[in-house]
């Protein structure tokens, strides 16, 4: 990794520093950590002790090197080698970065996210780039309900600058238990109380709102077709039945990725995050496609219970804390995506176990020789 005599090297804002002490007659140590692990053990002496604490933001690594080698026994090659040792180990960053295309006024308000996106950043130096790299991206989120409302709450607050919320409902009493909304707001279009809760965040927030039902794959089309080119295309509706299948043929015929999620149970599903292209499509993972109508009947069931299924497909049960949770995986994963890192739910689905605390991945065959996207899975146990 490249580290450059002109950076500034502080230390990352989460760590902590004490001294350890071992066995009895065994020299202290320190330890650089967070949370309750045990962290980086170096030796407690002058130099480590000195070195430490120019490492505040305030001077170069060249600056360093210089007051350390104060000590006629301390080296270039020993300064430089230590610095570059913490940089990789993720304890460093550059105090230095480029802000380039962030206000002072957004570097204020996601002070916290920019620290977070350092954690992700080993040597702390893209920071900034990758939350530029949010505020600038484009997200278009399909249902502004329980979930969709929670989602883009999550995602204006650590920075997407520019959303596109589609959706045709008002909000009912029903939804007071597990979406963003108050009584106020009962009657209320749900886009537009979604809209006034990201301005809220950040009135910069540029916010295209469409009100307007969605009752097949070519409307989905049209809504990415419409304005500004989409990054990311968030399913967060679960009605008509046939979305998910609908999502998936725009998705192939626009070439734009798409994530969603869904409750199963007391659980939870998250993912997949489906590239055109690139990664297996909803049909390929679900080894089937997704009914094209919503309309359940065709179904193989007995006539006499289809009733069942057609209930099941009005709603499913869940609480706010349990959807909140679901919401926040999902955003999660919209943020790597948007910012370049590799998603968990990458060409996959994750099912989410409460009584575990654990994602494990859906095990489906796929079939054999994808009707929709036209990838060959030879491997796998056909239809």
């Amino acid at each position: 990794m490249a580290v450059h005599a002109a950076w500034k090297p502080e230390f990352k804002s989460y760590l902590r520093v004490e001294i350890v002490r071992g066995t009895p007659g065994a020299p202290p140590r320190l330890s650089l950590h967070f949370g309750h692990t045990d962290g980086v053990l170096v030796s407690d002496g002058p130099y480590e002790r000195k070195l430490f604490s120019l490492l505040d933001g305030s001077r170069t690594c060249q600056e360093i090197i210089r007051e350390m080698k104060s000590d006629p026994h301390i080296t270039t090659v020993r300064v430089w080698g230590d610095l570059k040792k913490m940089f990789e180990f993720g304890l460093l960053q550059n105090a230095a970065a480029d802000k380039a295309g962030l206000s002072q006024k957004h570097i204020k308000r996601l002070e916290r996210h920019i620290g977070y996106l350092g954690l992700l950043d080993t040597p702390g130096e893209k920071r900034y780039h990758l939350q530029r790299k949010l505020l600038e991206s484009h997200v278009t989120v399909l249902g502004t309900g329980a979930m969709g409302s929670h989602v883009l709450d999550l995602l204006g607050r650590i920075g997407v600058g520019n959303f596109r919320i589609v959706d045709d409902d008002t909000v009912e009493v029903s939804n007071l238990n597990r979406g963003r909304f108050t009584r106020a707001d009962i009657g209320k279009a749900k886009t537009q109380v979604v809209r006034e809760l990201l301005l809220g965040i950040d009135d910069a927030i540029t916010i295209e709102v469409q009100e307007k039902r969605i009752n097949s794959a070519q409307d989905i089309v049209d809504i990415l077709q419409t304005g500004r080119k989409t990054d990311l295309v968030l399913l967060c509706a679960d009605t008509p039945l046939a979305i998910s299948s609908w999502m998936n043929q725009a998705a192939l015929q626009t070439g734009i990725p798409f994530l969603t999620s869904g409750y199963q149970g007391c659980g939870a599903e998250v993912g997949p995050l489906v590239i055109p292209g690139k990664t297996d499509c909803l049909m390929c993972l679900l080894g089937r496609d997704a009914p094209d109508s919503e309309d359940v009947s065709h179904v193989e069931v007995p006539q006499e219970l289809v009733w069942l299924n057609e209930r099941a497909a009005t709603g499913h049960p869940t609480d706010a804390a349990h959807t909140a949770f679901v919401a926040s995986r999902l955003a999660h994963e919209a943020e790597m995506y948007l910012i370049g890192q590799t998603p968990n739910t990458l060409g996959t689905i994750l099912n989410y176990d409460p009584a575990t605390w654990s994602f494990g991945s859906l095990e489906r065959p796929r079939v054999r020789n994808c009707p929709a996207c036209g990838r060959r899975h030879p491997d796998e146990t056909p239809e």
